[in-house]
């Protein structure tokens, strides 16, 4: 039989079905969904190269004889590269377009990787670390940024709750995969890996994403709208003003709980370094777990809503984490964080949300809500460093439970202060 009498005829009941609008629909969803699984896979590697050098300073430290005051600002430089370039690097995004971009960082971040494994001396792989940071913030937001172009609103949720389940398994992964690879190879081969790991994911996603219309290619124009940079940021503000404010709002009150969370299981719970691994995996998967329901909960009912049924729950989490951290109850703290962990998982949708404005802002929007989130981390984790000897872990909670409430009547203001016009158009692509 030939290739000929296997084509399918115009108009024929196969041909009908197969372009049905259910069907057509339904191959959207899935290629969404594979698009989510590739930004996964990178997000992942990009992640683990933040959180695994923390176990490597002690090895890094005997290298190049600094102090470990000295060492640790490895991971200074990196996240303070990654939180200042992001809104810089957000504007390139809407005027260059987002995979030039996307393939200029992930070629930096390769390059940079490599000098910090290669570093002859110390102050190399500093500046080599700040580069790769830099790097980095050119790649986690646009990811989001292509996959707002690529997928419609009434979706994104679930495909952007894919995608940072990478990020989030490689910032509960990172720690104890890089003291694992500790003790097989050096921290230098520790960073080759990452560096060719990174190759791997970049070649894979740009192989997939040569095979998609490059719909996000026409998000990028070469004008500006009337009024200049003011205007689009009046625009920007107008449309994701408080989502901005729940995003920062939201990593603050994580910084406050999770900066000393692992010494506090340690030196006050008693637990051993196992038991706190094991503890922090289950974690993980909990994490993971929220992501995808809040992400499809955000696409079944309104973005903003599933975004306050997480506060919620965040918000009793965060009183349980109180309550047994005072009366030193481990029964009650161990589910008080896992539902700590589920709760505070709705930063897909806010990512979703922040992407719903014209496509010749997305860029900037999703750079800008980057930035806003670490900001609140550092943020957080400051407050945390000072205020964990004081009050210890319930106070922190407390304090991020009060944090998380005031996001919750900001979160409440995002469906009235965002323009339908535009929402009705997202919800329409």
């Amino acid at each position: 039989m030939t290739a000929q009498r296997h084509r399918l005829r115009p108009g024929t009941s196969m041909d009908v079905k197969l372009n049905s609008p259910a069907m057509i629909a339904d191959r959207a969803r899935h290629s969404g969904a594979r698009l989510g699984y590739a930004f996964a896979v990178l997000l992942f590697v990009v992640g683990c190269d933040l959180y695994v050098v923390a176990p490597l300073l002690p090895g890094i430290r005997t290298t190049f004889g600094v102090t470990l005051t000295a060492a640790g600002l490895l991971v200074t430089v990196f996240t303070a590269g990654y939180t200042l370039a992001s809104p810089l690097i957000g504007g390139l995004t809407d005027r260059v377009g987002r995979r030039a971009v996307l393939y200029a960082g992930l070629l930096s971040f390769i390059v940079f990787e490599a000098v910090s494994a290669w570093a002859p001396d110390f102050t190399v792989l500093l500046v080599g670390r700040a580069m790769t940071g830099i790097a980095a913030a050119a790649i986690t937001p646009t990811s989001y940024t292509i996959i707002g172009d690529a997928v419609p609103y009434r979706e994104r949720g679930h495909v952007m709750s894919i995608a940072s389940v990478g990020f989030s398994v490689s910032a509960i992964a990172g720690v104890p995969l890089g003291l694992w690879l500790s003790d097989f190879w050096s921290w230098r081969g520790v960073l080759w890996a990452l560096t060719a790991a990174t190759v791997a994911a970049a070649s894979a996603l740009a192989f997939g994403l040569a095979a998609r219309p490059a719909a996000e290619q026409a998000a990028s124009p070469q004008r500006q709208r009337p009024g200049g940079s003011f205007a689009e940021t009046r625009s920007i503000l107008a449309a994701t003003g408080p989502v901005l404010i729940v995003s920062c709002l939201a990593f603050a009150a994580l910084g406050l709980v999770y900066t000393y969370l692992v010494v506090d299981l340690g030196s006050v719970w008693r637990w051993s370094n196992e038991a706190i691994v094991g503890f922090l995996f289950v974690y993980g998967i909990a994490n993971v777990a929220g992501n995808l329901v809040l992400g499809r909960l955000g696409d079944l009912w309104s973005k903003e809503r599933a975004v306050r049924v997480g506060q919620a729950v965040e918000f009793i989490a965060l009183l349980g984490i109180a309550g047994a951290s005072l009366w030193h109850r481990t029964w009650a703290l161990v589910p008080a964080l896992l539902i700590f962990a589920v709760g505070q998982a709705y930063i897909p949708d806010l990512k979703a949300m922040a992407s719903a404005v014209a496509p010749d802002l997305r860029g900037r929007s999703q750079a800008w809500n980057n930035a806003s989130m670490y900001g609140g981390m550092m943020v957080g984790s400051w407050a945390a460093s000072y205020g964990y000897r004081a009050f210890g872990l319930s106070g922190l909670s407390i304090a991020a439970a009060v944090v998380v409430a005031f996001g919750w009547l900001v979160a409440g203001a995002t469906g009235r202060h965002n323009p339908k016009p535009a929402r009705i158009r997202e919800a329409h692509r």
